[in-house]
């Protein structure tokens, strides 16, 4: 990624480091979650969005949210909101790094049936735009 500048990373939605699979997690045996549920969750969250987004011209799921509707439907409890406003000083976050950490932000909350955006949906939105270091 240090060969992407950064003006273009930043109209990057998600950013995660995929490491090599180890042996003995391709060798696990313990269930994980099933296709079928995650696609009802998948579902279920964008019906919440299209339900919140009725009568805006435009705006069918969180990703097409802009200026003044970003700000009002997002929805920020208000400990999420101090952290938030701590985390875009402290990271220096572009005004487009802020918006669309918002939006995968409310993205998240969605996925996890959450009327407001909590601060562990802000601290996970984070972590997908941040850089990955090696252990």
């Amino acid at each position: 990624m240090a060969r992407i500048s950064g003006p273009l990373l930043d109209r990057f939605d998600l950013r995660i480091d995929v490491p090599a699979v180890h042996y003995p997690d391709l060798t696990n045996t313990q269930p994980s979650e099933a296709s079928a549920d995650i696609a009802s969750r998948v579902l279920a969250a964008r019906t919440r969005q299209s339900e919140r987004y009725v009568g805006r011209a435009q705006v069918i799921t969180n990703a097409d949210l802009q200026g003044a509707d970003l700000e009002h439907l997002i929805n920020l409890c208000p400990n999420a909101a101090t952290y938030f406003d701590m985390a875009a000083e402290r990271l220096k976050l572009t005004a487009r790094g802020y918006h669309r950490i918002l939006r995968v932000a409310r993205t998240i909350a969605d996925l996890d049936d959450a009327p407001q955006i909590e601060k562990h949906h802000l601290a996970e939105a984070i972590s997908f735009r941040m850089p990955q270091t090696a252990p």
